[in-house]
């Protein structure tokens, strides 16, 4: 099995191997990958992350000789919004760091809590297939804050959404639980983490920016249109209970 890791800050991959198809995904520096494809310049690849498949630009890729295990005893992720390497690159928040990257190793030895990372994502940019402070999008969010509490969430909403353990009552809610939203055919379409405030529940999830908004048992109401913007489905924690 062949290995690589990005070496790029942010590299999108794609539905298929074309700079003008849809971004799928967004790999984060130092995300280790297994080949699974090549066409000319382009690589099909599997995270070894969370199994996300997508082609990726080969020059975005370098090859990874070390055993998987080795890789992942040595990376950690970065915590500041954005750190510049060596190599001219600013890592992005929630970015892996290669084990090679020994200047910028240190910026993760002390890793924020749920609401620190809630915090850095406020007001980013909506971004398809984003998983970064610079553009996200809605389980690219969950999936990065989650993956600072040591928790590895799948890529997608719906996946995520068959994780964690249920909570039946939203007063039953802690933060960093998180709640999923479907549509009218019952397709799960939406994802945030919830934070518990003084005056209730509050949602923070990434829909136009990754903004705060109150949440209910009947879903998200959004204060400025006066409307409830996405219906609940479910609610799920993958945190340990709060003493």
């Amino acid at each position: 099995m062949e290995l690589f890791f990005v070496n790029s800050a942010l590299c999108p991959q794609r539905k298929s191997h074309s700079d003008a198809a849809e971004m799928v995904n967004q790999l984060l520096f130092g995300e280790l990958l297994e080949l699974l494809d090549a066409e000319k310049q382009w690589r099909k690849v599997r995270s070894r992350i969370d199994q996300y498949e997508g082609w990726v630009d080969g020059k975005m890729l370098s090859s990874w000789e070390g055993s998987e295990a080795d890789y992942f005893s040595k990376i950690k992720r970065s915590s500041p919004v954005l750190e510049k390497s060596s190599t001219g690159s600013y890592i992005p928040f929630g970015a892996f760091i290669h084990p090679k990257m020994k200047e910028v190793a240190h910026i993760a030895t002390k890793l924020p809590n749920v609401e620190q990372c809630l915090d850095v994502f406020l007001g980013a940019p909506y971004l398809w297939g984003g998983k970064s402070v610079l553009g996200v999008d809605c389980s690219g969010f969950t999936q990065v804050v989650m993956a600072f509490q040591g928790v590895q969430l799948k890529r997608d909403g719906y996946q995520q959404a068959e994780q964690g353990e249920t909570i039946d009552f939203i007063e039953q809610c802690q933060t960093g639980d998180l709640a999923f939203f479907d549509n009218e055919e019952g397709k799960i379409i939406h994802v945030g983490v919830v934070k518990m405030e003084d005056d209730g529940p509050k949602i923070i999830h990434a829909s136009g920016w990754v903004r705060k908004d109150a949440l209910d048992h009947q879903g998200i109401y959004n204060a400025d249109q006066k409307i409830y913007s996405h219906q609940l489905r479910i609610i799920k924690r993958n945190l340990p209970q709060a003493k």
